[in-house]
C-alpha cells in the first residue's frame, strides 16, 4: 500500500512539474502573439526564449508552436522566403506531436504566401489541405478561416459566385460556433462583393455589430469609413455624417494618425459635397496638420480639394497656392479643363494682389495702433524664453554633475577590478612558478626513485600528486587574464563546464543560442562575462548545495541576456546583497554598463538575470 501511495505521489508530482513547464511557455508565446505587429523586436525575443526552452525540455509540441510563430512573424514583415522556411520547418514537430492546429494553421499560411506569389493554384492546393485537416479533427476556427481564405482567393479572381459559396459556408460554422473574429472577417468579405447598396450595407452593419461586441476598433472604424464612403450623398447625408462622426470618436480615443488623418479628410468632403465650404474648410486644414507622413497619393486628393475649397470662399491666393503643391506633387500634365481652372485661378489671384496692396494702405494705420502690443508680447516671450534657458542650463548642469559621478563611480570600480586582476594574475604565477614548479620536481624525483623499487603505494601516492598538480594547473588557468585573452567566450565556458564536472557534484548545463552570439562580443565583454560566471559559480558552489545548475545565454533586441539558475536552498537577497561575491559581480555588470536583477526565495533556489547592451 505504501508503495502504491509512493508511486502515486510521484505521478503527480510528475505531472505539476509538466504542467508548470506548459504554462511558462504559453506564457511566452502568448507575449509574442500579443506583440508581434505592436512591438516586433520585443516578439522575437519572447518567441526565441520560448523555444530555447521548449529546446531544453525536447517538447515538440511548443517547438512546432514556436517555429511556426517565426514564419507568422517573417509574413507581417513581408519576408515570405523566410516565412515559407519556418513554416516548412514546424511541420515534422507537428506531426512527431500529433500538434493538428499547428499543421492546419501551417498549410493555410503556406496559402497566404502562394497567394502574395500570384501563384492562385497552389495558394488554392495549400487552403483545401488546411480544411481538409481541420475537418478531420474538428477544428472549427481554423476550418472557418480556410474556407473564407479560399473565399478571399476566388474574390482575387473576380470569381463571385465561388467567392459568396465559400463566404456562405465559413459563416455557418463560424456562427454555430459563436468565433465572432471570423464572422467578422466574412461579413466584410461578403460586403465588398454586394453591388446593392442595402446589401452591402446589410453585410456592413452586421460586421460591426461583432466589431463592437469583440471591442475591435481598427474594425469599427475601417466600416464606418467604408459605409460613409458606399452612402450616396443625395439621400444618405444624416447616415454619412452619423458614420464619420462614429469614426471620429474612436479615431479621437485610440489617438491614431492616421485614422484623424482619414476621417478629417472624409469630413472635410462630406462637408464641402452638402455645400458647406467653411465647414469643410475646417477639417481639410485639420487633415493637413497630420499630413506628414501620409502616402503621396492621399496627399495629392487633399491639396486638390483644399484648392477648390479655396477657390469657392474666394481666397484665390490660397487656391493658387494649394493648385501648385497639387501640381508639384502630382508630377504630371493638367488635361485641357484643368488647365482653363489653373488660368482662372492664377488670373484671379494677380487681381487679388492688386487690391491687396491697396488694402495694405489702409492696415498701415492698424499694425502702428498693435505696435505697442506687439512689443509687450515680445518682452512677455522673451521673459519666458529667458525662463525657460535658465531651467534647461540648470538641469543640463545636474545631469552633468550626475553623469561624472558615474564616471568616477565607474573609474572606482574599475580600478577595484583591475587591481583584482592584477592581484589574480600575481597569484597564478605564484601557482604556476612556485607552488606548481616545486609539485612538478617532487613529482619527477617520485617517479625516479620508485623506478627502481617498484612500489604500488608510491605510485599510486604519485598518480595523486599529478592530479593535485592538474588541479593547481586549472587555478592558475583560470586566474590569469593571459589564458582568457586566448580563448573565446564559449570555449572558456565549456572548459569551465568541464573542470565542474571533475571536481563538483553539480551538473552544469550551458545553451547559448544563436549559436554565433558570442563570437562578436568585445574582449573586456569576454573578459567581464568570464568573471561573472565564474564568480557566479564559485558562490553556488559554496552556499547553495545545488545539484543542477543551468547558465542560458540568449540575444536581445538591445544586447545580450545571460540567466544564471541553481535548484539549491536559495537565500534571502536583502541579507546576502552585501556579499563579497554578489558586490564583485554587481561590479563588473556596472562596468559594462549593464543590468543586474537577483531573484531566491529559500528552498526554491536562485536565478541571477544579467543584461548587456551591445554598446558596452
Amino acid at each position: 500500500m505504501k508503495y502504491l501511495y509512493c508511486i502515486c505521489l510521484f505521478f503527480l508530482f510528475s505531472v505539476y512539474q509538466s504542467q508548470d513547464k506548459d504554462a511558462v511557455l504559453d506564457k511566452w508565446i502568448d507575449k509574442f502573439s500579443r506583440t508581434v505587429q505592436s512591438n516586433p523586436d520585443s516578439a522575437y525575443y519572447y518567441i526565441t526564449y520560448a523555444k530555447v526552452l521548449s529546446e531544453r525540455n525536447n517538447n515538440n509540441y511548443y517547438m512546432a508552436r514556436c517555429v511556426y510563430n517565426y514564419g507568422w512573424y517573417y509574413y507581417l514583415r513581408q519576408d515570405f522566403k523566410k516565412s515559407r522556411s519556418y513554416v516548412l520547418q514546424s511541420l515534422p514537430y507537428a506531426e512527431k506531436s500529433n500538434n493538428y492546429k499547428i499543421i492546419s494553421r501551417a498549410y493555410n499560411l503556406m496559402g497566404l504566401i502562394e497567394k502574395e506569389y500570384e501563384k492562385p493554384s497552389e495558394a488554392l492546393r495549400q487552403f483545401l489541405h488546411s480544411l481538409q485537416v481541420s475537418e478531420k479533427y474538428n477544428l472549427y476556427d481554423l476550418q472557418s478561416k480556410a474556407l473564407c481564405n479560399i473565399g478571399a482567393l476566388y474574390s482575387h479572381q473576380k470569381d463571385t459566385l465561388n467567392a459568396l459559396s465559400y463566404y456562405k459556408k465559413a459563416e455557418q460554422i463560424a456562427l454555430r460556433d459563436n468565433i465572432k473574429s471570423e464572422l467578422l472577417s466574412i461579413y466584410n468579405n461578403i460586403a465588398i462583393l454586394q453591388k446593392d447598396l442595402k446589401q452591402m450595407v446589410f453585410y456592413i452593419n452586421k460586421a460591426n455589430v461583432i466589431a463592437i461586441e469583440i471591442d475591435d476598433k481598427n474594425a469599427q472604424f475601417n466600416n464606418f469609413i467604408n459605409l460613409a464612403a458606399k452612402y450616396p450623398v443625395k439621400t444618405h447625408q444624416k447616415e454619412i455624417l452619423q458614420c464619420l462622426q462614429q469614426a471620429e470618436m474612436i479615431a479621437n480615443e485610440s489617438k491614431d494618425k492616421e485614422k484623424a488623418y482619414l476621417v478629417s479628410h472624409n469630413l472635410g468632403g462630406y462637408y464641402l459635397d452638402t455645400h458647406k465650404p467653411e465647414q469643410a474648410l475646417v477639417y481639410y486644414k485639420k487633415a493637413l496638420g497630420l499630413s506628414k507622413g501620409i502616402e503621396a497619393d492621399h496627399r495629392i486628393g487633399l491639396y486638390n480639394k483644399l484648392s477648390e475649397t479655396y477657390f469657392i470662399l474666394n481666397n484665390y491666393r490660397d487656391a493658387y497656392l494649394f493648385k501648385e503643391k497639387y501640381q508639384a506633387l502630382n508630377d504630371s500634365i493638367f488635361n485641357l479643363e484643368k488647365n482653363k481652372e489653373f488660368t482662372e485661378i492664377q488670373t484671379k489671384y494677380e487681381v487679388e494682389k492688386k487690391n491687396l496692396k491697396i488694402n495694405l494702405l489702409i492696415q498701415e494705420k492698424k499694425i502702428e495702433e498693435n505696435k505697442k502690443h506687439l512689443y509687450l508680447l515680445i518682452g512677455i516671450v522673451l521673459f519666458l524664453a529667458s525662463l525657460g534657458l535658465f531651467f534647461f542650463f540648470r538641469h543640463r548642469i545636474k545631469t552633468q554633475q550626475l553623469l561624472s559621478k558615474k564616471e568616477q563611480e565607474l573609474k572606482r570600480i574599475l580600478g577595484i577590478v583591475e587591481g583584482q586582476d592584477v592581484e589574480r594574475n600575481r597569484i597564478a604565477k605564484d601557482i604556476h612558478d612556485g607552488v606548481g614548479g616545486k609539485l612538478a620536481g617532487i613529482h619527477l624525483q617520485l617517479t625516479e626513485r620508485n623506478i627502481s623499487i617498484n612500489d604500488l603505494g608510491i605510485h599510486k601516492e604519485v598518480e595523486k600528486l599529478a592530479d593535485v598538480f592538474q588541479e593547481l594547473r586549472a587555478i592558475s588557468h583560470n586566474l590569469s587574464s593571459n589564458y582568457i585573452s586566448d580563448r573565446d567566450l564559449e570555449t572558456l565556458l565549456y572548459q569551465l563546464q568541464q573542470e565542474y564536472h571533475k571536481r563538483e557534484s553539480i551538473e552544469l548545463e550551458i545553451l547559448i543560442y544563436p549559436e554565433n552570439l558570442l563570437k562578436n562580443i568585445t574582449a573586456e565583454q569576454k573578459h567581464q562575462l568570464y568573471r561573472i560566471v565564474q564568480e557566479a559559480l564559485t558562490n553556488i558552489s559554496k552556499h547553495a548545495k545545488a545539484t543542477f545548475v543551468t547558465i542560458n545565454i540568449t540575444q536581445y533586441s538591445n544586447g545580450i541576456s545571460v540567466i544564471i539558475e541553481d535548484d539549491g536552498i536559495g537565500f534571502d537577497t536583502q541579507e546576502q546583497a552585501k556579499g563579497i561575491g554578489l558586490k564583485n559581480i554587481e561590479e563588473r555588470v556596472t562596468l559594462l554598463r549593464g543590468t543586474l536583477t537577483i531573484d531566491s526565495h529559500i528552498g526554491k533556489g536562485s536565478s541571477i538575470l544579467i543584461e548587456i547592451p551591445h554598446t558596452a
